[in-house]
């Protein structure tokens, strides 16, 4: 059984990029619940499909030859709740705008932060920072979508294994919720 193309959309990645630079993307998909991944993992296992997972992408440059492989883009993963002095968010939301709504809500410890163009998703995947801090300092849970186990996941930040610009995330198939 394969895919439908209708699952997927294109993506000019000059359009987006920060730098403007950078190719198409052929067969991008966006999931916008737990639900929705567990239906795409479960096709693509079914179907050994091979894929990559990426935020906003401001992190990413596309050769200009494009890529044809599958995207799962976590740009819909959205959501914000705060409760007391804790901020939970979709991994697709601003990293910018989570500083912002912490600033306005007299939160700090993003403020460094606000400057990094991506999601949360991609700050926490590979430990971004600037100015000496690091989203590491500041994460207590990381839900996470194990995609080859079909399960999700709850991770501390201990667990998360942060090292500079890095976390066990990208050691497998995981998708940050």
């Amino acid at each position: 059984m394969n895919t439908p193309d209708a699952l997927y959309h294109e993506l000019d990645t000059s359009k987006i990029s920060p730098l403007k630079a950078g190719g198409m993307l052929r067969k991008v998909v966006c999931p916008s619940s737990m639900a929705e991944l567990k239906s795409l993992s479960g096709r693509f296992a079914d179907e050994k499909q091979q894929y990559v997972i990426v935020g906003k992408m401001s992190n990413i440059l596309v050769l200009d030859g494009g890529y044809d492989g599958i995207v799962i883009s976590t740009e819909k993963l959205k959501g914000i709740d705060i409760r007391g002095n804790t901020i939970c968010c979709g991994s697709g939301e601003s990293l910018a705008k989570i500083a912002a709504l912490a600033a306005e809500k007299q939160l700090s410890g993003l403020e460094k932060l606000s400057g990094i163009p991506g999601t949360v998703g991609g700050a926490v995947c590979m430990n971004g920072g600037c100015f000496g801090k690091e989203i590491s300092e500041l994460t207590r849970k990381v839900y996470v979508f194990d995609m080859d186990k079909q399960l999700p996941l709850e991770w501390t930040g201990q667990q998360m294994a942060f090292s500079y610009r890095s976390s066990d995330i990208m050691k497998g198939t995981y998708v940050i919720i």
